[in-house]
């Protein structure tokens, strides 16, 4: 969504079908991201980094078995939609020499992963549709947030 000149970026993964389609495994495939998504924006306050949300999100992810999607990354918003700084969806190298963040700040924090392996290829033509390329499952889950130096505010919204 854009608003007087400023992006949001929001995404919510779910189960598309009939009751036969929401099995157990994929409930608790959907539940792991979406409280990875809230574990995640718990730590990004002014004075921790952007490799605690990283290593937030790859430890939950990994914990339950599945793989983050390292070709992908969570980003600052602003007058453009893709902005710096990038949040990777996994901590590589030294915490202490990731961007602190600071009260201004307005991020996407994407938690984007996989049941399977975690490689993705673009599929059709529109430049925007990727699936796994070992076709297994993968979801994304996704808020646009504003650090202050009081709160975290959640600026997009989900009533799934």
């Amino acid at each position: 969504m854009i608003y007087e000149g400023l992006h949001t970026d929001t995404a919510w993964s779910m189960i598309i079908g009939n009751d036969e389609d929401k099995t157990e495994e994929k409930k608790r495939f959907l539940q792991t991201g979406a409280d990875t998504l809230w574990k995640a924006i718990a730590v990004a306050k002014p004075g921790n980094r952007i490799g605690n949300i990283s290593e937030v999100i790859q430890r939950e992810i990994e914990a339950a078995g599945y793989n983050v999607i390292k070709d992908l990354t969570g980003h600052g918003v602003g007058r453009v939609l893709h902005e710096e700084p990038m949040i990777p969806e996994y901590l590589s190298g030294d915490l202490a020499r990731t961007l602190l963040l600071s009260s201004g700040m307005t991020l996407a924090i994407e938690v984007i992963y996989a049941a399977g392996k975690g490689s993705i290829e673009y599929v059709g033509d529109d430049g925007w549709a990727l699936a796994s390329k070992d076709r297994s499952l993968t979801a994304t889950f996704e808020h646009t947030i504003a650090i202050s130096e009081s709160e975290i505010t959640v600026l997009t919204k989900s009533d799934i």
